[in-house]
C-alpha cells in the first residue's frame, strides 16, 4: 500500500512540477539538505557495511551541485545566515553523524566553493564505534532479510533509548558488532575531526552524544545529551558549537528552551519544506530548521526539480503525514 501510493504522488508530482516552474519559478528561501555518507561509485555504495539508501556517489553529489548552481541558487552555511535577503535562493549543505567517508567530499567543496555544516555524534567518534543502525544492516542483509524488514526493524529501535538499543545489539549480536569494518562504516577520529573542522568550508554542530532521539528522554538526560557533546566537541575544535540537527529529526517544542540555554542559535529538523527569509530564522522557527532528505532509491532529478519548486502533490502529503503522526 506504502509503494502504490509512493508511485502515485510521483506520477502527480511529474505532471505538477514542470507547469509550476514555468509558471511561478523556484521557490525563494533555504532549501537545507541532509546528507549521511559518500562513497566513490555504486560498487562501493552496495558494500553492506552502511545502510545504502542513506548516501550517495561522488557522482550524484556533484549533479545535485551542478543542478542548483546552473539554476542560480548560492551555496551557504550558518554563518551566513545574518546576511541573507528576502527573495533569495539558497541551498544549505548539511552531514549528519560523523562518518570517516564523508571527508571524500571535501576537494568537490573545494572546487565548487560550497561550504557545509557537519553534526557530529559525540559517542561514536570517542569510541571509534560503528554506528548501530549499520550494524542491523550488515548483520540482517548477512542473513538474507530484505531492505524493507530492516527497515522496520530499525524504525522500531527508533523508538528506544541509546541504552535500549545498546542491550539490544549486544544480546542479539555481540559487544564485537560495534566494531567498524573499513574505511565506509567508521567515523572519524578525534583528530580527524580536528583537522576536518580547520577547512575554512567546514563548520561543526551537535547530534547529541549518542544519537539520542530527544523525543524518548526526559528534559534532564536530553540536557546531559547536547551539554555533554558541547564540551566534547570544544575539547577537540576549540570551541563550542552554535548549532544543533535532532536525531532522525524528532523533537518537541518544549525542546527548544534547553537548546537556548545551552547557546544553540540554530537548530534542524527534517519537516521536509524550504525555511523563509527572515521569517524562519527568528524566534522558535530557528529550532526547527528544516531540511530535505535525497535518497539515491528515488529518482534524483524529480526530487530536485520538486525541491525548486518548493511545493508539490508529495511535499503536501509529507507535511500532512509530520503533522498527523
Amino acid at each position: 500500500m506504502k509503494n502504490i501510493i509512493y508511485n502515485i504522488l510521483k506520477i502527480l508530482d511529474k505532471i505538477y512540477i514542470n507547469p509550476h516552474l514555468l509558471i511561478f519559478g523556484d521557490y525563494t528561501g533555504i532549501a537545507s539538505f541532509c546528507f549521511h555518507t559518500v562513497f566513490e561509485n555504486d560498487k562501493e555504495k552496495n558494500n553492506n557495511h552502511t545502510l545504502p539508501n542513506i548516501g550517495l556517489t561522488l557522482d550524484e553529489y556533484k549533479y545535485i551541485f551542478d543542478f542548483f548552481k546552473n539554476n542560480n541558487y548560492k551555496f551557504i552555511s550558518t554563518k551566513d545566515y545574518k546576511n541573507l535577503n528576502h527573495g533569495d535562493k539558497c541551498i544549505h549543505v548539511t552531514f549528519d553523524d560523523g562518518y570517516f567517508n564523508t571527508t571524500k567530499i571535501l576537494p568537490i567543496l573545494k572546487d565548487y566553493e560550497i561550504p557545509i555544516d557537519f553534526f557530529i555524534v559525540g559517542n561514536n567518534i570517542s569510541n571509534s564505534n560503528k554506528f548501530w543502525w549499520d550494524i542491523i544492516y550488515n548483520k540482517r542483509i548477512s542473513e538474507g532479510k530484505s531492505a524493507d524488514i530492516i527497515d522496520q526493524e530499525i524504525m522500531l529501535l527508533q523508538r528506544k533509548t541509546f541504552e535500549q538499543i545498546y542491550s539490544y545489539i549486544i544480546e542479539n549480536f555481540g559487544l564485537n558488532s560495534y566494531t567498524t569494518l573499513s574505511d565506509l562504516d567508521r567515523p572519524m577520529t578525534e583528530n580527524e575531526l580536528r583537522q576536518f573542522s580547520q577547512n575554512k568550508l567546514v563548520s561543526i554542530g551537535n547530534h547529541t552524544f549518542d544519537h539520542a532521539i530527544l523525543n524518548n528522554l526526559s528534559k534532564n538526560e536530553i540536557y546531559n545529551q547536547i551539554k555533554k557533546t558541547q564540551d566534547y566537541l570544544e575539547s577537540i575544535i576549540g570551541y563550542y558549537p552554535n548549532s544543533f540537527a535532532f536525531p532522525n529529526s524528532y523533537y518537541k517544542s518544549e525542546q527548544f528552551e534547553i537548546l537556548k540555554s545551552l547557546d544553540i542559535e540554530y537548530a534542524f529538523c527534517g519537516d521536509f519544506r524550504h525555511n523563509k527569509i527572515p521569517r524562519d530564522l527568528r524566534g522558535e522557527k530557528k529550532y526547527r530548521i528544516s531540511r530535505y532528505g535525497i535518497l539515491s532509491k528515488r529518482e534524483i532529478n524529480w526530487q530536485l526539480k520538486m525541491i525548486r519548486a518548493g511545493i508539490s502533490p508529495f511535499i503536501v502529503a509529507k507535511e500532512i503525514k509530520r503533522l498527523l503522526f
